[in-house]
């Protein structure tokens, strides 16, 4: 059976009204992550490794509760656990992470307009698996386990990716 003209044509825009007019990463998310102030794992590990900065940042795993109770990079706390202690942590840098620098990049740009030194890990959690670093349970007992939030997302062989 041969389609019409007008039949194609309606097929071909319902198909990009579909699956073309949406992105992987929404206009909002991608403005978010180009404003958020970026650190990258190299500062972070320069900052873990300085003893005389422990008291000067804090890392904030902007993750679901389901994400974090998988692992949590070396060192980090929760986010509930950050704006239920908020007053701990006032004067500090805040570094922010979740799985790939998105929903960090919004915290990050939402602390910044209340006043908070805040940066996003771009990258976050996958990067730090693919740099290979410690990870732990937010028990602070170290895992190799690692949420990697869907199958599109992998990590090195080191870990064990839960979905």
């Amino acid at each position: 059976m041969q389609l019409s003209r007008t039949h194609s044509l309606v097929v071909i825009v319902a198909m990009w009204m579909v699956f073309g007019s949406h992105s992987i990463v929404s206009a909002q998310d991608a403005k978010q992550i180009q404003t958020a102030p970026v650190v990258k794992v190299n500062q972070i590990r320069q900052l873990q490794g300085d003893k005389t900065k422990k008291d000067k940042f804090v890392i904030v795993d902007v993750r679901s509760v389901a994400e974090t109770k998988v692992s949590v990079i070396k060192g980090a706390i929760t986010k509930v656990k950050f704006e239920k202690e908020i007053k701990q942590h006032q004067g500090k840098a805040v570094i922010v992470y979740c799985t790939s620098g998105v929903r960090s990049a919004s915290y990050a740009n939402q602390l910044k307009k209340k006043g908070w030194n805040s940066w996003n890990y771009k990258g976050s959690i996958l990067d730090w698996c693919k740099n290979e670093l410690p990870l732990t349970t937010t028990d602070g007992k170290a895992t190799n386990r690692v949420h990697t939030y869907s199958v599109w997302n992998r990590v090195p062989r080191k870990y064990e990716a839960v979905r």
